[in-house]
């Protein structure tokens, strides 16, 4: 498997069952419906040729580091709501934004870069 296409599966690995997790602990609607449209983004391109070329790495590592930090922003979340702090969301919602916006850059990436077999 390219390396690319591996940074995408590993990130959609990551923060599928974040997004599991978070319908559970009723995350804040507009965050969630992010989250989820962005695994949705990221299930969509892990097909493209373009995941198979050396120009999608940059892009790719930039989506997983991001999907880990939704991880460990929603783990603070969950650790700040069992402690009776529900309102600390701000931080998750801002990696989940950041998250959003890479796979967004990487899905620009791949629709440019597209290659058209006639």
């Amino acid at each position: 498997m390219p390396e690319a296409k591996r940074y995408v599966v590993d990130s959609i690995k990551i923060c599928k069952p974040v997004a599991e997790m978070a319908n559970c602990h009723r995350m804040s609607g507009g965050t969630l419906e992010k989250l989820r449209a962005a695994v949705g983004k990221l299930d969509d391109l892990q097909e493209k040729v373009f995941l198979k070329t050396q120009k999608a790495l940059n892009s790719a590592f930039a989506v997983l580091e991001c999907a880990r930090a939704v991880k460990e922003a929603f783990q603070r979340w969950q650790q700040a709501a069992e402690a009776g702090k529900p309102n600390a969301t701000e931080d998750l919602e801002d990696t989940v934004t950041e998250f959003e916006r890479s796979v967004s850059a990487l899905e620009s990436a791949c629709k440019k870069h597209s290659i058209i077999i006639t």
